[in-house]
């Protein structure tokens, strides 16, 4: 076997603000579960993996985390600044996703754009 032949991505990482509430978040409005969790550098970083159905989902909080900086607090700004963008969730079914996102309320969803061969939102 080539040494590439089952090379694949493993899992995104976001830095948050609040990791009580991100794993509420992701829990119970996406469905993963915590898979480990630790603390390190002397208590000021905790670091969770979360995971559903083999997708890993890896979040940092830092204790004295720096502020988002202004451009990438807007895509039209953030986009053309070098470094990850974003993390994408697949689904068989955008249009049920999208409704349960909304009766969620989750903040920043937009409508779903339709693409030749994809739809995201």
């Amino acid at each position: 076997m080539h040494p590439l032949a089952d090379v694949q991505v493993h899992h995104g990482a976001l830095s948050v603000s609040n990791m009580a509430a991100s794993i509420a978040f992701y829990e119970t409005v996406l469905g993963f579960k915590v898979d480990t969790r630790i603390v390190v550098m002397d208590g000021q970083l905790e670091i969770v993996h979360l995971m559903k159905d083999g997708s890993c989902l890896e979040l940092f909080a830092y204790r004295n985390a720096a502020a988002l900086p202004v451009h990438a607090r807007d895509n039209d700004t953030d986009i053309p600044v070098i470094g990850t963008k974003h993390v994408a969730f697949g689904t068989d079914h955008p249009k049920g996703l999208h409704a349960w996102l909304q009766q969620h309320q989750v903040a920043g969803l937009t409508d779903i754009f339709e693409g030749p061969d994809y739809r995201y939102f």
